[in-house]
């Protein structure tokens, strides 16, 4: 089908989140089978942090893939919160990812600062 799948990473809010693209397998034509990684979260067609709150442009926050892939791709996040979104329609295609949350010295823009019960 046409439906997007999303993997939602929030840490504590002096964490930043680091998303590694270890291996992918997935269709060259990225309308057809696509992975994106980006610096914040989707929600209903909504970007958070909103482009007005982030100092970066959204262009520069996030990064997109298909086709096979044998080198690593990173994403870090400004903020202690990021996301894997991917639309993979054919069976035996897959990628896998790495998630690390690492020290955020200056933590902006934090997604929940209570993460009690997540």
């Amino acid at each position: 089908g046409e439906e997007v799948c999303g993997l939602y990473l929030v840490g504590r809010p002096d964490q930043r989140v680091k998303i590694t693209l270890e291996n992918a397998d997935i269709g060259a034509d990225c309308d057809e089978e696509v992975i994106v990684f980006l610096d914040g979260w989707e929600l209903n067609g909504n970007i958070l942090p909103s482009v007005e709150d982030h100092h970066m442009p959204l262009d520069q926050r996030f990064v997109e893939f298909c086709g096979s892939h044998r080198r690593p791709i990173q994403l870090v996040s400004t903020q202690n919160n990021a996301m894997v979104q991917y639309k993979i329609k054919k069976p035996g295609h897959r990628f896998l990812v790495s998630v690390e949350y690492i020290p955020n010295p200056d933590p902006c823009n934090i997604l929940m600062s209570d993460l009690t019960g997540v």
